[in-house]
């Protein structure tokens, strides 16, 4: 099973309501559809990301995230697949920062399940979320397992 959902920020100022996750085949996912922008990205937002691993009925966060790291900044410099995203997507280029106010798309966006350590069994979460001054601006979770297999 891999799912995705939108995660809601206060004022819904990035909206992943028109994005999911498409199963391709037995190993491959994709993110398809669209995004809205209503307010410019900049480095007044940061950007973070975290995994949690399911224990028992809920997710508890683990060591490995990255960031939270200012908007631009990050896109510019350190964002590791961006280039790959930029080959499906309509998304501004990386010296293109600040974002616009628009809709970007997402065409079948494979998401990258070989770079999971496959010694990590379990169930888990991603949480990418964009901040403004301390609020949730809006962001994606992504579900997922991961089965080792021996021989």
């Amino acid at each position: 099973m891999t799912e995705g959902r939108a995660i809601r920020g206060k004022n819904n100022e990035i909206n992943f309501d028109g994005v999911k996750i498409k199963k391709l085949n037995k190993t491959n996912f994709a993110l398809s559809g669209s995004m809205d922008v209503t307010v410019e990205i900049d480095d007044t937002f940061e950007l973070e990301c975290n995994l949690y691993k399911k224990q028992g009925n809920e997710y508890k966060l683990t060591p490995f995230h990255i960031g939270p790291y200012k908007f631009c900044d990050y896109i510019q410099n350190k964002a590791l697949a961006y280039d790959e995203i930029l080959e499906c997507s309509d998304l501004p280029q990386r010296k293109d920062c600040p974002w616009k106010k628009e809709k970007y798309t997402f065409n079948k966006c494979l998401i990258p399940t070989n770079k999971v350590p496959k010694f990590l069994d379990g169930e888990y979460r991603v949480d990418v979320t964009l901040w403004k001054n301390k609020e949730s601006a809006g962001g994606y979770q992504i579900f997922f397992y991961v089965i080792s297999f021996v021989g």
